[in-house]
């Protein structure tokens, strides 16, 4: 309970300190994570919810930071992720797409029937955006790996996939 509550705190942080920022941007998308739990291979899917700064820039590259929050869920499988940290872009201003990555820490919680668990995350995450009206992006595609720990110290690494819109003001 008390990792969730720090994990909002730092999700909610983040949306505070957007206010000041060069841009913002909020996001809702549809994600998709193949588990690979206990030698299956479990997906759950759902929605992650976030924003995003872009802080400065150098020519093409632009840097900021990403909260979200992911609530994904199978039957009695379920996977929610609260995280945080760097976001860089590359943005062409010739092509309306712009290509990020992202590296995030946090936390997760995991159930799976009568096992649950709360752990330390980290996420590594990539994707692209395509601009179709003056502030609103579809992001394409993003990808992502996760580490999460679950039963006897069994370190997993799921893989995600999402799409969804962006709203930039």
């Amino acid at each position: 309970m008390k990792l969730r509550l720090l994990a909002a705190a730092l999700f909610v942080a983040t949306v505070v300190s957007s206010a000041s920022a060069h841009a913002q941007a909020v996001y809702a998308q549809y994600t998709g994570t193949r588990l690979g739990a206990s030698g299956s291979d479990t997906w759950v899917t759902g929605p992650t919810f976030g924003a995003y700064t872009e802080n400065g820039s150098a020519l093409p590259i632009h840097w900021g930071l990403d909260g979200r929050v992911g609530l994904l869920s199978k039957d009695r499988t379920t996977f929610n992720q609260f995280l945080v940290g760097p976001r860089v872009a590359l943005v062409t201003h010739v092509l309306p797409v712009k290509i990020y990555g992202e590296a995030l820490v946090g936390v997760n919680h995991y159930s799976l029937n009568n096992y649950s668990n709360n752990d330390f995350s980290y996420e590594f995450l990539g994707g692209a955006e395509f601009t179709f009206f003056p502030h609103l992006d579809w992001r394409m595609i993003e990808v992502s790996t996760t580490k999460m720990e679950v039963q006897n110290g069994q370190t997993l690494h799921p893989f995600g996939i999402s799409t969804g819109l962006v709203l930039r003001f």
